[in-house]
């Protein structure tokens, strides 16, 4: 197996793709609707943006006034039921990759200096088959996923474990990088000591990311050649 020497990880809604707006509400409306017989509209749905499922499920349960302990009792018939209707939702019509991310993404896989893995609020059984709809989840190996904790926080450093399993490399805060559209995602690196990239794909203004400071921002990923060579800077120390 080739030794790698950066551990890429990717967020993936508003980075790698973006899924029709208004539908994942719908589904979770709906299974809080039909799992516990609490109806909310639309305006009374807490912000999925830069959050993960496990803390957007209780968020939801806060407004809907369910207890955590009942929430908790029924997270994996929850995870089902939202991986059955994501499965039903999920097609080319539905998701679309956004501009130059399944070049960045072959040419990293293909550099042998890269191990790409994922860190994303999507529950691991969603983010998979988001991924599958266009054929790149077979990049991508590991991850720390939305249903591990319910703070983004904590993913960085379950993905980093889990990266140095699937690989022969040794991966550690100084050789990763994080990538994703939200303040959350630059936050996650920050508290964790680990260089961040932004990229302006998923609603965020650029102005409202680079506030935030980033180790690295664009627009988008469209040069991919411009962004893997700075990515690779910023991890070499040379920016």
């Amino acid at each position: 197996m080739i030794m790698q020497k950066f551990l890429f990880l990717f967020d993936i809604d508003g980075t790698i793709l973006n899924m029709k707006r208004g539908l994942a509400l719908d589904l979770f409306a709906n299974m809080i609707e039909e799992l516990f017989g609490v109806r909310l509209k639309p305006e009374d749905m807490p912000s999925f943006h830069g959050q993960t499922d496990l803390q957007i499920l209780y968020d939801t349960a806060d407004r809907a006034g369910i207890a955590h302990r009942d929430l908790d009792a029924k997270l994996e018939i929850i995870w089902d039921y939202l991986e059955s209707g994501f499965n039903d939702l999920v097609n080319p019509d539905t998701i679309s990759l956004l501009p130059g991310i399944e070049e960045l993404i072959l040419k990293l896989n293909n550099s042998g200096d890269v191990f790409l893995s994922l860190l994303t609020g999507n529950f691991e059984r969603n983010a998979k088959l988001k991924l599958k709809v266009h054929g790149l989840d077979r990049y991508f190996s590991a991850g720390a996923f939305g249903n591990d904790n319910k703070s983004r926080n904590e993913l960085p450093m379950i993905a980093i474990r889990r990266a140095n399993i699937m690989s022969d490399s040794v991966f550690d805060v100084s050789n990763t990088l994080i990538i994703g559209d939200t303040a959350r995602d630059i936050e996650c690196a920050k508290v964790n000591g680990i260089k961040s990239v932004s990229v302006a794909t998923g609603g965020v203004s650029s102005d409202k990311l680079l506030s935030h400071s980033p180790s690295l921002h664009f627009e988008d990923f469209s040069d991919t050649d411009l962004v893997i060579g700075s990515m690779l800077n910023v991890l070499n120390g040379n920016m």
